[in-house]
């Protein structure tokens, strides 16, 4: 519901930045837009303040309670591809279960380091059980796509293409969303343009507009900020009630001044025009379209913002959890951290069993039970280990 640009007690609500109306005088199309405009600003404003809010707690509360369990679990699948490695010479198995062996122990370190950095003994034992590339390979294609896919996904939801082939953990994705967001007003804003061909007086007006349009938003803070310090400087009036008004009000203007939000000081100062000096009906059209027209550029601006929440890598941890719903999230963090802490001890398990070697045989071929996982690989299998399968199969 659209915010009333006076509270009960009728303080003045600057945060809002309506134009006010009353019963002598009809709030025009323009003044509507402008309204409407303002609502929806402020709507998104607070949207972004409670996302990042709400993204903030879930990913601290991931990083205190899940990460260390996943962190955990990793380092146990390391000791246990160790331990099936170096175990597996003591025992005798067939052909089937030594390739299934092979593939969990690939399996168990492919895992383990999707989320911790291994050390050079985890990479050598990877690169001896991996059926393909070797990790460092593995590593920059992975990276590789992983961009091209966060790019081409920036291209179709902003019709911008950025690019990310060099973002690592030390980027700065402040200055990359700057750089995005520029990239998307460039691509908003140039027009193809037909050499040799008369503009039309549309284009010429509407060229016009744009041109006074940057003048307005190239029109220095300070120059702004003065210019409302003047008007409400308490001193000029006589009435307590808008002396408190207008020391409320430079509160609000000094925040946007200190704060260098130019479109703050815009909207401040079309609000106290319209509000305290009845001008609007003096102002010409084009320049309170003008005003709408910032306003549609900030609104965009913080729609972007609002998406570029969701993108941040920063939250990537996260990203598959019902990230609208804090409750939500959390709930389903907490059944993870149960399920990572039933998952560990079974590894621990294990571990403690083949450190035992005691039936040895039949915990490495529980092992294999519990953390194979069926894949396109059983569909390589050479000639003699389809051949060992069926005879098991037909006796």
């Amino acid at each position: 519901m659209q915010q009333s640009l006076f509270e009960k007690d009728n303080t003045p609500n600057y945060k809002a930045g309506l134009i006010a109306s009353n019963a002598k005088k009809i709030i025009s199309k323009e003044q509507q837009a402008f309204n409407k405009l303002t609502a929806k600003i402020n709507s998104l404003q607070q949207k972004i303040e409670s996302t990042t809010s709400t993204l903030q707690k879930i990913n601290t509360h991931y990083h205190s309670q899940v990460s260390p369990k996943i962190t955990e679990l990793g380092k146990l699948k390391i000791s246990l591809a160790h331990l099936l490695h170096g175990k597996r010479k003591m025992v005798k198995l067939t052909n089937v279960k030594n390739e299934k062996l092979n593939y969990t122990i690939y399996s168990l370190l492919e895992d383990a380091f999707s989320v911790i950095e291994p050390d050079k003994k985890a990479i050598e034992l990877y690169n001896y059980y991996a059926p393909g590339a070797s990790f460092e390979e593995e590593v920059n294609a992975q990276k590789s796509n992983a961009m091209d896919e966060l790019s081409d996904m920036f291209y179709q939801q902003f019709g911008v293409k950025i690019d990310l082939s060099n973002v690592d953990e030390n980027t700065d994705y402040e200055k990359l969303q700057q750089q995005f967001e520029e990239q998307m007003q460039n691509a908003e804003y140039k027009k193809p343009t037909g050499k040799g061909r008369k503009k039309t007086k549309k284009q010429l007006d509407k060229e016009a507009m744009e041109e006074r349009k940057e003048a307005i938003k190239n029109k220095s803070l300070r120059s702004i900020y003065l210019s409302l310090a003047k008007m409400l400087h308490p001193d000029t009036v006589t009435d307590e009630g808008l002396k408190v008004e207008k020391e409320e009000m430079m509160k609000v203007v000094t925040l946007a001044y200190n704060q260098k939000n130019l479109m703050e000081l815009l909207r401040l100062e079309m609000q106290w025009v319209n509000n305290h000096q009845d001008s609007l009906a003096n102002l010409d059209k084009s320049t309170l379209d003008i005003y709408i027209d910032l306003l549609k550029d900030q609104a965009k601006d913080l729609q972007s913002q609002l998406q570029m929440l969701y993108l941040n890598p920063a939250y990537s941890r996260i990203a598959h959890y019902p990230l609208h719903s804090e409750e939500v999230a959390l709930k389903y963090l907490d059944q993870d951290v149960k399920g990572y802490t039933l998952a560990n001890k079974k590894v621990e398990d294990k571990i403690t069993n083949l450190q035992s070697e005691l039936y040895l045989k039949a915990i490495i071929s529980s092992c294999i039970e519990d953390f194979y996982e069926e894949d396109e690989n059983d569909m390589d299998m050479d000639f003699d280990t389809m051949m060992e399968i069926m005879l098991r199969k037909h006796g």
